[in-house]
């Protein structure tokens, strides 16, 4: 399996981006990740699954596995900088609930990282 890869962004990032905007949030007011991140699962998809309200607490870390196809691969000019960007379609997918002791070893690595 590939190594999973923390995707929050830098303050550089955030700084960056909100530099490109004239008016708006701060910086600290700005998401550590990006739009394109959000997963969101609705009823029908979490029946699907199996899955109830019950199964899953807010603002707790889960496990995602999922097999995913490319529908789109595309490459952008922004600025003279060549940027490379492509979406997924989420075919099949597992989550589980992380243990406190995964959570807690997680955002442990995170905040000294």
């Amino acid at each position: 399996m590939a190594t999973m890869v923390d995707l929050a962004r830098t303050a550089a990032e955030k700084k960056e981006e909100l530099d490109r905007w004239e008016k708006g949030p701060t910086e600290s007011d700005r998401p550590d990740y990006a739009y394109g991140l959000t997963l969101f699962l609705d009823y029908t998809t979490l029946k699907k699954m199996s899955l109830t309200d019950r199964d899953f607490d807010s603002g707790q870390p889960v496990t995602i596995m999922a097999h995913a196809m490319i529908t789109e691969d595309r490459i952008e000019i922004v600025n003279g900088e060549k940027r490379h960007s492509i979406s997924l379609q989420v075919q099949k997918m597992a989550l589980e609930q992380e243990t406190k002791d995964v959570a807690d070893k997680f955002y442990a690595e995170k905040a000294s990282a």
